[in-house]
């Protein structure tokens, strides 16, 4: 009976401890799942916040490009070149990040780490397209130009361009050369245009990079399809087409005279502006910038020269080719294009190097003579003809040239981060947007493209 008692004592006991530990289990399950939900509202919460912090930084951006109204763009612009392009406190633990920590954008730009570069300094292959309609390729073995024909032979990209069509994605036209992930993307496997932690770790993991703290970027850091400009002067008044134009309207530019005028529809059509030049011309003629003085000083004259011109009954007009400093001053207001929209033309005051030598063919040393001219210069090219300045260029190379470059950039590749500190958390949208008005659009910009992803900050000392 005894020996029964205390089974049973035993049997209650077990179960005493059995219920606790089953209850210990449940508390054990609920204190961990309400830890696991805690943790994972603070991380939803985190991305929330860092998300409009870095969108807080794309709109920053955006306000710096529209409030920059110069009629030139270049690497000396705030834009690219202001150390308050960096990071910013939002306060509670919040803040975005735009290029990169401790450099201005210009120094970024040039080492290819950026938060914010210049569309207009990429490779647009509808460059080629009015080129290869008339003539074969020409004899460049740069494999960026190659890529760029390639690109313009077989997409299907029109030759009367809208900006109103919806462009084609590059990355989808350059994954249908075949061609391998690290010729595409480079170092930069996020295309984020900044050195993230795996793309400065060497072989330790994706993507394969020389650790080297400089982003090497692929064919996708220097080709775009949606720069364009629109063919108007830097006031937004239609150019006149040398190769059309009455002889009104070519003295109604106010810095021709007659007998240049006569000079003007004697030789054309002109298949370069700078035809205007003659053959003889030298870099020492280019050396002064051209500035809207120099242009009022210029119509002041031809108007005294008109003038005088008109109280003497009968002159006769002799034909004679305007003088260099008159075609530099016009050079913005003309055009040898009846087309609304010229797309692809590569700004020379922000391009680099790889995507100067696919654009003109010229060699290496060339090109970097005629950047570190450009370099050289406060606020760089003031007319396209003035690379003839570098003294590295010919005439005939000049006459190619120009017609490719311009001296306006209207669209842009912003990269903004933003972090949540409380929650380690981070946030990184990529947009490019353009500054020009498209018709029938009332806003300042409009975002063409945009992506973006959160991720975890990483302590990479």
């Amino acid at each position: 009976m005894a020996l029964k008692k205390y089974k049973n004592k035993a049997i209650v006991l077990i179960l005493c401890i059995w219920l606790l530990i089953m209850v210990t289990i449940a508390v054990f399950a609920l204190v961990r799942s309400s830890s696991g939900q805690l943790v994972q509202s603070r991380a939803v919460a985190g991305n929330v916040r860092a998300r409009w912090a870095a969108f807080a930084g794309i709109n920053y951006a955006i306000a710096a490009i529209l409030a920059d109204d110069n009629k030139i763009d270049s690497l000396a612009d705030p834009i690219f070149n202001s150390p308050e392009f960096r990071e910013h406190d939002l306060g509670d633990q919040l803040s975005f990040s735009i290029g990169t920590e401790g450099k201005s954008l210009a120094e970024s730009i040039q080492t290819g780490i950026s938060g914010v570069s210049d569309e207009s300094a990429r490779l647009n292959p509808y460059i080629f397209l009015r080129e290869l309609a008339t003539k074969p390729p020409i004899d460049n073995a740069d494999p960026l130009y190659q890529l760029a024909v390639a690109i313009a032979l077989r997409s299907g990209l029109s030759l009367e361009y809208d900006p109103l069509v919806s462009v084609p994605d590059i990355r989808k036209l350059i994954a249908a050369e075949n061609m391998a992930f690290n010729e595409v993307y480079g170092e930069d496997a996020n295309l984020n245009y900044m050195i993230d932690w795996n793309e400065n770790d060497g072989l330790l993991s994706f993507p394969p990079d020389n650790a080297d703290a400089k982003l090497q970027g692929g064919y996708l850091h220097n080709l775009t399809l949606f720069t364009f400009q629109e063919n108007c002067d830097s006031q937004g008044e239609r150019c006149v087409n040398i190769n059309t134009a009455t002889t009104s309207e070519l003295a109604a530019t106010g810095m021709l005279l007659p007998g240049n005028i006569l000079w003007i529809i004697a030789n054309r059509p002109f298949f370069s502006r700078a035809e205007l030049f003659s053959p003889d011309i030298t870099p020492e003629e280019f050396i002064e910038p051209v500035t809207e003085n120099r242009r009022e000083a210029l119509k002041s004259a031809v108007e005294k020269v008109l003038k005088n011109a008109a109280n003497v009954p009968q002159q006769v007009i002799v034909s004679q080719p305007p003088t260099t400093e008159a075609v530099r001053l016009l050079f913005d207001q003309i055009t040898i294009d009846s087309a609304s929209y010229l797309p692809g033309q590569v700004n020379i005051n922000t391009v680099g190097p790889s995507v100067l030598s696919a654009l003109t063919g010229l060699n290496r040393n060339t090109v970097d003579a005629l950047l570190s001219y450009r370099d050289s210069l406060s606020g760089g090219f003031t007319c396209p003809a003035d690379i003839f300045a570098s003294g590295v260029i010919t005439y005939a190379q000049l006459l190619d040239i120009v017609e490719k470059i311009t001296l306006r950039s209207n669209f842009f590749s912003i990269t903004s981060t933003g972090k949540c500190s409380k929650t380690n958390r981070c946030y990184q949208v990529n947009v490019v947007v353009s500054r020009y008005r498209f018709p029938g659009q009332s806003a300042p910009y409009q975002i063409l493209r945009q992506s973006a992803f959160p991720f975890n900050a990483f302590n990479n000392d």
